[in-house]
């Protein structure tokens, strides 16, 4: 009786691939959300009297640096095409985010630290899935 074996590979590779592109566009919105709550401390007009010093997550005024923290690619498709890679940054306009941190501002990079465990464990989440019914 001779054994019939059917190979998966391809089909494994590619569900293996799009699990991985979720869980790691969920670990870069997550990161995103928890950086904008980090800059969302106001620094209120009229007198903005109340800046962030060096050591803090700098304080809004205009809310420019909270709103442009982004992270690319967008879609799983495009996420398996960038090698199973995200970035999460600031968008150009915002580009002085980077300017406070090498004068001593908290930034994404110090998000990224106090929240690592929790985002790893997103990341972590790509094990095999199991379905109820």
């Amino acid at each position: 009786m001779m054994t019939r074996f059917q190979w998966f590979g391809e089909q494994l590779r590619e569900q293996t691939e799009t699990a991985a592109a979720v869980m790691l566009l969920r670990a870069a919105m997550a990161l995103q959300g928890l950086h904008k709550e980090d800059l969302s401390e106001s620094n209120p007009p009229p007198l903005h009297d109340r800046p962030s010093r060096p050591g803090q997550y700098p304080r809004g005024r205009t809310w420019n640096l909270r709103d442009s923290v982004d992270y690319l690619p967008k879609t799983v498709q495009e996420v398996r095409n960038n090698d199973l890679s995200v970035r999460v940054g600031y968008r150009i306009e915002a580009m002085y985010g980077i300017t406070l941190a090498m004068r001593g501002w908290k930034w994404i990079g110090t998000t990224l630290e106090e929240h690592r465990a929790e985002l790893e464990s997103i990341i972590a989440a790509i094990g095999p899935q199991t379905q109820s019914g």
